[in-house]
């Protein structure tokens, strides 16, 4: 050892690899003496030995790390070797053994299947931004020049249709066929319009919409084919399968519908108001408190039918993987009699998932009631003013108000639930842009 020869080398380089076996008897009543309290006494032969020992051997071990590796993780490795190797209690240094179970705690206390985590609270703004995304920034902004187009079609008509109606009140305009010729070809150019423009913007938005599923779905398979065997050892087979069934099918087949509700309702429900204040700008007045209530109704229903959208997720799952499990194991199942358990196991977990689709189901009969009841309060509101400034309004647009407040409780009810439903279904989006994070 003090020559420091090939032997020795062999020696160092010994200790550095061999940390973790098993030690003999005689070096391991050695190094229990030296791992015992500062108060215990050493015989002082074997202290001189050890120190000897320490000293010669304490270099060579320097050497093969240095040999090895000179960056600073080498430099903690050989902290650790020599710690657990030569000495730790000397009555000269504070060294103290390295103690693994605080390393080990947090996997003793894990489970092997993570859990699944329910986000909380509103869609954040990026889920949203990263769909838009793969829809497309010029693809959108056609969409809703689009569906602008459309709501000004759908005035105009409305406003063409109360002049047209106001002719018969004078005898000459009523029976004059120039000019009844003239008004119908402006309302049908005034209707085709309406109608291209609203089979660009559907279409359109269709099209992009499967455009963005198709790419979402490449990135998670992209992720899930290349991910480490561990995530498959921790993910429940059924969250993936659901991943890719249930939620890309809302993505592909339910989220245009209730885009193009949303967009559609948005700006009939400003139609309708600008239609319904023709009368007087009073109105808007009495209106105003009406909306302020819708919009509290909404956001209360939807806080409350948002989360129980994840529930009904994640309550899924586990329907997916126990049947998955049951179809694997069908011989050992019948072969301990375990049949009947595994039945009852099922049926729990499926009446826990359809709990989900009743209070969703509860919840929307307590919007509808509210909205009923707040439309009818804006009808009556609009029928008082068309009463009262009779005297200042044509019969033609007195009518078209009255109609547009007859169908204002149809179109808020409508905007809300598609409101809902996008905020709803973007929680699909949501949980599969968690499966594009898989490392």
């Amino acid at each position: 050892m003090a020559k420091s020869g090939e032997f020795a080398e062999f020696v160092a380089e010994y200790v550095v690899k061999q940390e973790s076996e098993d030690i003999d008897e005689k070096e391991m009543q050695i190094l229990a003496k030296l791992r015992q309290t500062e108060s215990e006494d050493i015989d002082e032969k074997e202290m001189q030995i050890l120190a000897k020992l320490k000293q010669t051997v304490k270099p060579l071990i320097e050497k093969q790390l240095s040999v090895r590796s000179t960056n600073s993780e080498d430099s903690s490795v050989y902290t650790k070797c020599f710690s657990r190797s030569v000495s730790t209690s000397d009555t000269n240094t504070d060294h103290k053994p390295i103690d693994k179970t605080q390393e080990l705690s947090d996997e003793s206390k894990g489970k092997l299947i993570d859990k699944e985590v329910s986000a909380k609270g509103g869609i954040k703004m990026s889920v949203y931004k990263k769909y838009f995304g793969l829809i497309g920034a010029i693809s959108l902004t056609a969409i809703f020049v689009a569906f602008i187009g459309v709501t000004i079609a759908n005035a105009a008509s409305g406003l063409w249709l109360s002049e047209w109606s106001n002719d018969a009140l004078d005898p000459q305009l009523a029976n004059n066929t120039a000019l009844r010729d003239q008004r119908l070809w402006v309302y049908a150019a005034i209707g085709g319009a309406e109608v291209i423009a609203l089979i660009i913007a559907q279409l359109w938005l269709r099209l992009r919409c499967v455009r963005a599923g198709q790419v979402l779905h490449n990135q998670m398979m992209a992720r899930v084919v290349r991910a480490p065997m561990s995530y498959f050892d921790t993910t429940p087979i059924g969250r993936l399968l659901n991943r890719f069934s249930n939620e890309m099918d809302i993505i592909d087949g339910q989220i245009v519908y209730v885009l193009t509700g949303a967009f559609r309702n948005f700006f009939v429900v400003i139609l309708s108001l600008v239609m319904i204040s023709l009368e007087t700008p009073l109105v808007l007045l009495a209106i105003g408190p009406i909306i302020i209530v819708y919009i509290m109704c909404q956001r209360v229903f939807i806080s409350s039918s948002r989360q129980i959208k994840r529930f009904e997720s994640e309550t899924r799952s586990p329907i997916i993987s126990h049947l998955s499990e049951t179809f694997n194991g069908t011989a050992s199942i019948r072969a301990f009699g375990a049949d009947h358990w595994f039945v009852r196991q099922s049926y729990r977990r499926i009446d826990a998932n359809n709990q989900c689709y009743y209070l969703s189901s509860c919840g929307e009969q307590w919007l509808q009631i509210r909205l009923k009841f707040l439309g009818s309060l804006i009808v009556f509101v609009a029928v008082i003013a068309a009463i009262n400034f009779r005297d200042q309004l044509s019969p033609g647009l007195a009518a078209l108000a009255i109609n547009y407040s007859l169908n204002i409780t149809l179109v808020l009810s409508s905007f809300i639930t598609s409101i809902n439903y996008t905020e709803t279904f973007m929680i699909s989006i949501e949980k599969c842009l968690e499966l594009t994070q898989t490392p």
